[in-house]
């Protein structure tokens, strides 16, 4: 089941793994180069994120 969804959705899912691969890189790079701001900034966003989610009950 799950082999034809991706299938049936290839483009979708290619693109949402291109984006999660940039932005993986894009926080190795921050690491790399010691960017605590842009790690920090996106703590904060993701915190915020999920405290939505479970305010909306879908976490």
């Amino acid at each position: 089941m799950w082999r034809d969804i991706f299938v049936a959705n290839k483009d979708a899912l290619l693109e949402m793994l291109a984006r999660f691969s940039e932005d993986a890189q894009a926080m190795a790079r921050a690491v790399r180069w010691g960017d605590t701001a842009y790690i920090e900034d996106k703590i904060i966003r993701s915190r915020k994120i999920r405290q939505s989610l479970i305010e909306l009950k879908q976490a």
